[in-house]
């Protein structure tokens, strides 16, 4: 899975490493879901939560049948 590293220093609790190596393997594949879903997940745990929104929307409209944030679904469909 892209972003494993990120992923696994997130499920620890390094979110400021977690967020490096999860923007790195962004920048390598901007349309992967799972780090963009992962990405918004450490800006929240970070308190960053409307950057957060922006991240899971986007991580919603690449893969649908990701489980996102109620709050980010409802203004992904208030974009529309």
């Amino acid at each position: 899975i892209k972003g494993s590293l990120g992923i696994a220093l997130l499920n620890r609790g390094d979110v400021v490493n977690a967020m490096k190596a999860l923007i790195m393997a962004a920048e390598a594949d901007p349309n992967e879901p799972q780090v963009q879903y992962y990405i918004g997940l450490a800006l929240d745990r970070l308190g960053r939560r409307d950057q957060a929104e922006a991240f899971y929307i986007r991580a919603g409209q690449l893969d649908p049948r990701l489980k996102v944030p109620a709050s980010a679904a409802v203004d992904a469909d208030h974009d529309r």
